[in-house]
Formats: structure tokens, sequence, C-alpha cells
């Protein structure tokens, strides 16, 4: 199943109340997993994906922060804890996942590795913290930007997954690849 739209987002975290302390981060780490988690659907290769988001980690950054209006600063926090749980987060594809049309399927018998691509971390962490940066002080309600810039931060990344085909011997299996396969 893929992302939900952007005004899921919105609705889901409009309802948090900007009051500091850890019941803020942990509201707030657990409405973005509840949004992703096992919903995440990679565009080039079709087959059962699970994603985990790292929320207690994004919770135990955000502790930290007071929310309120955003400033810059605070914008760069917030996106580097996202970006953090995210790194750690865990993309699970499972053997059968095929690339391309599916008569004849490119078939994947062994995923061996399913990378989140650091660059497409870095810079969906980077978009987001410049729409908070950006955004008006709206705290509450459904004109709040967090629910959107988060959404949109999720599609900005890529992932690369590499195992072998399902190929018969003497010709295979050969290694294969599916590199920079956005979020959809």
């Amino acid at each position: 199943m893929p992302i939900p739209p952007a005004i899921i987002f919105q609705a889901k975290i409009a309802g948090l109340a900007p009051t500091p302390g850890p019941d803020w981060a942990f509201n707030m780490a657990s409405a973005v997993a509840s949004l992703v988690n096992n919903m995440v659907m990679l565009t080039t290769v079709t087959g059962a994906t699970q994603f985990t988001f790292q929320q207690a980690i994004f919770a135990a950054q955000l502790a930290s922060l007071a929310p309120g209006p955003v400033a810059a600063v605070q914008a760069q926090l917030f996106a580097q804890a996202w970006a953090s749980a995210v790194q750690a987060s865990i993309l699970v594809v499972a053997p059968g996942a095929f690339m391309g049309a599916p008569a004849p399927p490119t078939l994947f018998s062994v995923v061996a590795l399913t990378l989140i691509d650091p660059p497409s971390i870095l810079a969906a962490q980077s978009f987001l913290a410049a729409q908070l940066a950006a955004a008006a002080p709206v705290q509450v309600g459904i004109q709040n930007t967090y629910g959107s810039a988060i959404h949109d931060a999720f599609l900005l990344l890529t992932a690369t997954v590499t195992g072998m085909n399902s190929v018969s011997p003497p010709v295979g299996p050969q290694p294969l690849s599916a590199p920079l396969s956005p979020f959809s």
C-alpha cells in the first residue's frame, strides 16, 4: 500500500498540541510511524515491501525540542531528527518481488540488500528543514505545515535493492539491482 496522501498526514498531525516535552515528541513520532509503517512501496519494484520507521529515535531526538513557531534552527533540528530515524529505519523487499512488466518479469529469487539511499535522505532532510523554516507560524490545525512537509520528504526518498535473479543455471542466477527506486 502506498504512502497516504498529504491531506491524511496533515489531518493526523493537525491535532497535536505543540507543548514542550516528551509527550509531544512521542505523539509526533507515533503519528508519523502510523502513517508510513508497512505502507511504503517502491515505484520500480513490484511485490511485498515492508517499511518500519524508527519512531523511538525520532521521539528521543524531538524530546529536546521546544515546539512552537518554527524557526530556522528548530526546523533544521526537527529535520535532522526525522533523517536520523529514516536512516535507522528498516526496508524489506521480499523474494519474489519483480521489476518490469509482469510477463515476463525479472524476479528477485534472493534479495541480498535493501538500502535507503543516503543522498536521498540528505535531500529530503534539506527539503523538510526548508519547508518548515519557510512556513507561516501556524501551530495547530489543518494549516499546520508539518504534515504535508513530512509527507513530501518521504516521497523524496529512494532505495536500492540488490540480489540475485531467478534465472535457472547454467545462465543464472545473476546479480540483479534496482537502483534509486523512489518511494511511492
